[in-house]
């Protein structure tokens, strides 16, 4: 049994700001993976409308299509969240200044916690 969820968003207004720089309103970006999906699909445990990809990261990270196919999903070690932590500000520069760039683009990153009722 789940006792509490929690979600956790992080850089809430950085990434908010890279989102609307590249054109992905808030609406849209809500409607596809937004907390209330995303705990929805944990909660539940289906993850059916979630099309996950056949391949996964050197890391054993797991890739997955949202329910509308716009945006992938990657879980990601705590040495990755890291990492992209110590970038994050050169990376919004450069994202802002670079909209059209062909790097990958993060929007958002995001971590759901359970605790489980003990008994």
């Amino acid at each position: 049994m789940v006792k509490r969820c929690t979600f956790f968003d992080y850089a809430p207004e950085i990434f908010s700001s890279l989102r609307k720089t590249c054109g992905i309103s808030k609406k849209l970006y809500s409607e596809s993976l937004g907390p209330e999906c995303l705990l929805t699909y944990m909660f539940n445990g289906n993850f059916r409308t979630f099309s996950e990809l056949m391949t996964s990261g050197k890391s054993g990270s797991f890739f997955y299509y949202t329910q509308d196919g716009r945006f992938v999903i990657k879980t990601i070690p705590k040495h990755e969240f890291k990492f992209m932590k110590t970038i994050l500000k050169n990376y919004y520069e450069y994202i802002s200044q670079h909209p059209q760039s062909l790097i990958s683009k993060v929007y958002g990153i995001h971590k759901v916690v359970f605790s489980r009722k003990k008994g």
